[in-house]
């Protein structure tokens, strides 16, 4: 389990054996998940979102099987039908949680032995998987100020977007092996409190609504093929 940055970096990690534990007992087993739920990680004080008054706390970004809670937001859960609003908020929380799943791709497939069974005992092998990670972050913050050919990861080696929006694979995914890595299910119960899914709908309708909040195109992409009226 891990967070990274912008760039493709971890910025945390936690390696360990967890396949004692159902699903959901996972995320609250970690020191990550503690932190979440206890608040107690370091985040700066909340800010108005930009061009408002609206304080809103920061927050981490996570799939569906996360818990939602206000420092760590989740998307609306596709079971229900999805106001447009709700609609335009999952297209948003969707681009940068596939940055962590291509960090992992870029992980994976550079350092192959992550994906070999390797014959030492567990706590060496945590050790291997921290190295490879300390590297891996080298090595991008290294090729981030490094002009002309980058040879660890190339533009098209993550995923890239063409002048439509369209989604372009990145090459690590022509990796079969490195689309094997196991998803977990859902890691902790999504018991969120009023205030937290009120804060998720502030965030929607900002997102959504608000000029300063948009993008150009988050209209045409998540009804493209529609007959809507633009906004």
């Amino acid at each position: 389990m891990a967070t990274c940055d912008a760039n493709y970096c971890f910025t945390s990690i936690h390696v360990g054996d967890y396949e004692s534990l159902p699903d959901s007992s996972v995320f609250s087993a970690t020191e990550f998940g503690q932190a979440v739920e206890n608040d107690t990680l370091n985040a700066p004080p909340p800010s108005p979102l930009p061009g408002t008054d609206i304080m809103m706390p920061y927050f981490l970004v996570g799939d569906e099987i996360f818990p939602l809670r206000h420092n760590l937001m989740r998307p609306y859960s596709r079971r229900n039908r999805l106001t447009e609003t709700q609609r335009i908020y999952n297209y948003r929380h969707s681009r940068p949680r596939r940055v962590i799943e291509n960090a992992f791709g870029i992980l994976t497939t550079r350092w192959r032995i992550l994906r070999t069974t390797v014959a030492l005992l567990p706590h060496l092998v945590e050790n291997i998987v921290y190295a490879t990670v300390c590297l891996h972050n080298f090595i991008m913050k290294r090729e981030q100020h490094q002009q002309g050919f980058k040879q660890y990861c190339p533009p098209a080696y993550v995923d890239q977007e063409d002048g439509n929006r369209h989604i372009i694979p990145g090459e690590w995914r022509n990796d079969a092996q490195a689309l094997n890595i196991q998803n977990l299910h859902r890691v902790g119960g999504n018991r969120a409190g009023a205030a937290t899914v009120n804060q998720r709908d502030i965030l929607a309708d900002y997102l959504a609504n608000h000029e300063e909040g948009q993008v150009p195109w988050q209209w045409s992409v998540v009804f493209r093929g529609r007959n809507i009226n633009v906004p």
